[in-house]
């Protein structure tokens, strides 16, 4: 029974920074605008640390800053419920200030997150929580934290809008 070169291909696209590759079945074939179990996305996450620095408002996402320079890098919508009763308990401690769509917290949450990649405005692409960090010390953010441009992260992103033009989802047959 063949079994395809899938952990190879794999390993081949996570060295060189792919977005995943995609199995399928041997005999199948492709369905146009249907989902199916014969062809299966395997996603490259990246992950990273990052504060969470706040909560917007008008879909109760939260705001994610660089732990690094504070540059405001995404927003986060996927995170267990269990946890997000963590955040509002942590919360409780720290202080918020509001505006009228966001609640900035006084302090950054860090936390693990997984992503797909970065995207050209050097924000994550789909962030989701992946775990808490132990024993942090919560950033300071102040209200600049979020907004603020820095040299830094652009050159950081350059190279990642490099690898995401030159990407393509690698394919491969399963048994």
């Amino acid at each position: 029974m063949d079994r395809g070169n899938g952990i190879p291909y794999f390993n081949l696209a996570k060295e060189r920074g792919l977005e995943g590759i995609v199995l399928k079945k041997k005999d199948s074939k492709y369905e146009i605008n249907k989902r199916s179990n014969s062809w299966l996305k395997v996603i490259n996450y990246s992950y990273l640390d990052v504060l969470i620095t706040g909560m917007v408002k008008k879909d109760n996402s939260f705001l994610l800053s660089s732990i690094n320079d504070g540059t405001n890098i995404g927003v986060m919508e996927f995170v267990p419920n269990q946890d997000r009763k963590y955040i509002h308990e942590k919360v409780r401690n720290i202080g918020v200030k509001e505006t009228d769509k966001l609640i900035i917290f006084n302090e950054g949450i860090k936390c693990n997150i997984k992503f797909r990649n970065w995207t050209s405005n050097q924000k994550l692409r789909i962030p989701s929580f992946h775990k808490w960090i132990p024993k942090h010390k919560p950033g300071k953010p102040g209200f600049l934290f979020y907004f603020k441009r820095v040299l830094f992260a652009k050159q950081k992103h350059a190279l990642c809008e490099r690898k995401r033009q030159e990407s393509r989802c690698l394919c491969l047959q399963f048994v």
